[in-house]
C-alpha cells in the first residue's frame, strides 16, 4: 500500500497507522519524573502494557498469557512468564507490574519463582554476578527491578526494559550445559 502515489491516500495511511499504534498501546507517553513513577497506579494500564510489550520481545517460543499472579489479590502482581530452555527443560521467570519493594520506585519487576526449574542454580549465578546488589528476596523468590527510564518515548521505554531483562537472562541462563 505504501507504493500508492496518491498524496491523500498516503496521508490517510499514515493517520491510520498512527491510530492503530495508539489503540494497540504502542504509543506510550514519556514518563516525566520519579514522582510519576511512584504514582504508577494512576496509569496502571500503561505499566501493564509495558510489561506486555517487553515480555513479547523477551519470549523465545510460546507466548504465555499475561495476568494476575494471585486470585486473592489480582492487582498484586500482574505478570507474564517468559521461558528459556535450561538443561533440556523450560525454566521460566516472570516480568510484571507490582507495588515497589521498600527502597525502590519502579513498579516493573523480574521474578525467579522458587519452584521453577533450576532455581537454586540461577539464584547462585545471580548472587555471584554484578546483579547481586539489586536482588530482593521475598517469599523465597528473587526479584530484580527493571527501571523505567524517564523522558523517553514508548519504544525507548520498552527497549530499555528488554535490555535489562536480557542482561539478567544472560547471567541466569548462559553457559548452562
Amino acid at each position: 500500500m505504501e507504493i500508492v502515489s496518491s498524496e491523500p491516500f498516503v496521508s490517510d495511511l499514515a493517520q491510520f497507522r498512527a491510530m492503530y499504534r495508539a489503540l494497540s498501546g504502542y504509543e506510550i507517553e514519556p514518563i516525566p519524573s520519579d514522582d510519576a513513577v511512584r504514582a504508577w497506579r494512576d496509569r496502571e494500564g500503561v505499566y501493564i502494557n509495558l510489561v506486555d510489550l517487553a515480555t513479547r520481545r523477551l519470549t523465545q517460543g510460546k507466548l504465555m498469557t499475561i495476568g494476575p499472579d494471585s486470585k486473592r489479590d489480582p492487582k498484586d502482581y500482574v505478570r507474564r512468564y517468559v521461558c528459556r530452555p535450561l538443561r533440556g527443560k523450560p525454566s521460566c521467570f516472570s516480568v510484571g507490574a507490582r507495588d515497589p519493594f521498600p527502597g525502590y520506585i519502579t513498579p516493573i519487576w523480574l521474578r525467579f519463582h522458587s519452584r521453577k526449574h533450576m532455581f537454586l542454580e540461577i539464584r547462585s549465578r545471580i548472587a555471584a554476578s554484578n546483579l547481586s546488589g539489586r536482588v530482593v528476596d521475598s517469599g523465597r523468590h528473587i526479584w530484580l527491578p527493571l527501571n523505567v527510564p524517564l523522558n523517553v518515548e514508548g519504544d525507548g521505554i520498552v527497549d530499555s526494559l528488554v535490555a535489562q531483562g536480557e542482561e539478567i537472562a544472560v547471567v541466569a541462563y548462559d553457559g548452562f550445559q
